[in-house]
């Protein structure tokens, strides 16, 4: 057998038990979940540069493709965007009005101690009074690790 009959083959074995495959990949990942996470965490921080030149030149590639799914995805959500920002800001505004009228005091980071460039965590926006105080830096990791 051929190096390309090889490979027909296995994309042909590959589509008749793919319900099998589907199967095995969904019952590894549930098994092997946590060391998975590791390992495209630390691939994510080897790799930094490599994959930031990677998104550019996809995206200057693809840059006619990207904006045609970014205008039909807005439409598409464009009502539960507006709602969800709606409630966003109404907390921040809320939250921050409590702050100016001294009804609220900000407190140090629950993580580090420090007082400088203190955020207020809202876990849930319809709960604007009810923050975790968090300096700029572990504020930005529980959004990013999110």
């Amino acid at each position: 057998m051929t190096k390309d009959e090889r490979k027909e083959y296995n994309k042909a074995y590959y589509k008749e038990h793919i319900d099998y495959h589907k199967e095995w990949h969904k019952e590894y990942s549930q098994k092997h979940k946590d060391e998975i996470k590791e390992y495209m965490k630390n691939y994510r921080v080897e790799n930094k540069e490599r994959r930031k030149e990677y998104s550019k030149s996809y995206y200057n590639e693809n840059i006619d493709e990207i904006k045609a799914r970014m205008k039909i995805y807005q439409k598409d959500h464009r009502k539960y965007l507006k709602e969800h920002r709606k409630i966003y800001l109404g907390a921040h505004k809320i939250l921050y009005d409590a702050i100016r009228r001294g009804d609220i005091i900000r407190g140090p980071c629950s993580v580090c101690g420090s007082n400088k460039n203190i955020h207020g965590h809202h876990e849930d926006y319809n709960k604007p009074l009810e923050v975790i105080w968090l300096c700029a830096i572990h504020h930005a990791e529980i959004h990013y690790n999110k």
